[in-house]
């Protein structure tokens, strides 16, 4: 399998920023984990090999591209003390977007998001000081990692075969959603993200490229430290 991993200068520099803010203000800050699960649909695009438009299969005519999958994911960061309204977060997933049957290739996609967030405090109670229901937005760039996987041949005539390329491009994630906690520090999320990247895998000496444009539709739990 061949490796392309060609991270662009400027999300190496966004990384970098993130990592010296989470270390450098734990002490004026209100830590966030979360761990969420849930549905991903990947929407039909066209896919492109040495820049030329590949024609739909016959199994899946007008909609090569389209999959659902599921989706989980894990998302650590915080919200300033000083702007208790404002955060930061780097969030790690996982969902398919090919199934190779449906497109020419299976996709698995690992998104590792770096997002800022922005959120609403509302029902303050005693031991709720950011309150009960906390709607959030959240928006940034991501690290896109893909593997496309291509199988060829018949198993039972012994002349099957799979190639695969890894790449790496730039991403966007954009979410909207809500905490409702429902102890001080511990409580439910429900999201929706939008995630788009534009991959480019090179299979069998072969520049594949296509738009990975995927609803997200999630639930999990959140804890506040």
């Amino acid at each position: 399998m061949k490796h392309a991993l060609r991270i662009p200068p400027s999300i190496r520099a966004a990384t970098v920023v993130l990592v010296l803010l989470l270390a450098g203000s734990g002490a004026q800050a209100e830590p966030v984990a979360a761990l969420y699960l849930g549905y991903a649909g990947t929407g039909d695009a066209e896919y492109y090999a040495d820049g030329q438009p590949l024609p739909p299969a016959i199994t899946c005519l007008s909609s090569c591209s389209d999959a659902s999958s599921p989706v989980g994911g894990v998302r650590i960061g915080y919200w300033f003390d000083r702007f208790p309204w404002v955060g930061v977060a780097t969030d790690f997933s996982t969902f398919i977007g090919g199934w190779g049957v449906q497109s020419p290739f299976e996709i698995e996609a690992y998104p590792l998001s770096f997002i800022a967030m922005a959120r609403a405090r509302l029902i303050k109670q005693e031991g709720y000081p950011n309150g009960r229901i906390q709607p959030y937005v959240a928006l940034g760039p991501s690290i896109f990692v893909s593997t496309a996987t291509v199988g060829s041949g018949y198993a039972a005539l012994g002349t099957s075969s799979r190639a695969s390329d890894t790449s790496v491009a730039i991403g966007v994630d954009a979410r909207v959603g809500v905490e409702i906690m429902t102890t001080s520090w511990f409580g439910i999320l429900l999201e929706y993200r939008y995630s788009y990247s534009n991959p480019t895998w090179d299979v069998e000496d072969t520049e594949f490229q296509t738009e990975l444009s995927t609803d997200h539709f999630t639930a999990g739990i959140v804890a506040h430290f």
